[in-house]
């Protein structure tokens, strides 16, 4: 496939649909380009995961905001 775009005065290229839609880019994605002898490669770069992920789910549900008062309220009766 091979589809053509213009370049504006800064730069800037629109990738064309029908590319987007082939690599599975949307907005926001990173995309890298590699050129040897002349010709340059358009490639997505996948996201790098989120450290938190990892941790997502991991601690319980927070209690309700009268729970968290009384655990206060322990905590400072305790010094």
């Amino acid at each position: 496939m091979r589809r053509t775009a213009t370049m504006t005065s800064k730069g800037q290229v629109t990738v064309p649909i029908e590319v987007r839609r082939r690599l599975g880019l949307r907005q926001g994605d990173h995309v890298a380009f590699d050129v040897e002898d002349g010709v340059a490669t358009l490639r997505p770069v996948p996201a790098e995961p989120d450290a938190f992920d990892a941790y997502a789910g991991a601690l319980a549900t927070p209690p309700d905001e009268a729970a968290v008062r009384d655990w206060l309220r322990d905590l400072r009766d305790d010094d």
